[in-house]
């Protein structure tokens, strides 16, 4: 059986995406303060809601107790992501976003983009630090092995890859 090495992920904090995700979200929080009064209830706030939903579905998909679960979760971070994508085009066609402020937004929703396309096409997810300082590496099974049992049943199913935390 191959084994790979992956860093321990303590928390989604550690989630590389997840952290760009904080960011972009915190960008457009400061983004949207300009929008018309008459936008507080419309994009401005689904734009927010949008962006905010992309990180919490990170961090409830790092919770949960399958990469299958997991992968689910950030199916609907990245559909967030694209809502987001729309809302800040709407806005700049609107005349509610400078250019510049646009682009920058539009720049850090194509970088966390680009780290979804990436974790399709390999076996890991980039969406991970590569290394964390101060942490051990720990490895990572392709699927339970008769001789490494957890106590949760859900993680003895076959295909189901051994997640340290």
């Amino acid at each position: 059986m191959n084994a790979t090495v992956s860093p321990i992920i303590q928390s989604y904090r550690d989630l590389i995406v997840w952290k760009k995700s904080m960011s972009l979200v915190l960008n457009v929080y400061k983004s949207t303060q300009e929008f018309p009064k008459t936008e507080t209830y419309g994009l401005a706030t689904n734009l927010r809601r949008a962006a905010v939903s992309i990180p919490s579905n990170i961090a409830e998909g790092q919770a949960r107790l399958t990469t299958a679960e997991f992968k689910q979760s950030l199916g609907y971070a990245r559909g967030s992501l694209m809502e987001v994508e729309t809302y800040i085009l709407l806005a700049q066609e609107l005349g509610y976003l400078q250019n510049d402020e646009s682009e920058g937004l539009l720049a850090r929703t194509a970088e966390i983009g680009k780290m979804w396309a990436e974790s399709l096409t390999t076996d890991h997810y980039p969406l991970i630090p590569e290394e964390i300082p101060g942490c051990p590496r720990v490895l990572v099974y392709p699927q339970i092995s008769p001789t490494l049992q957890s106590p949760h049943p859900a993680y003895n199913a076959p295909g189901i890859r051994l997640h340290v935390f």
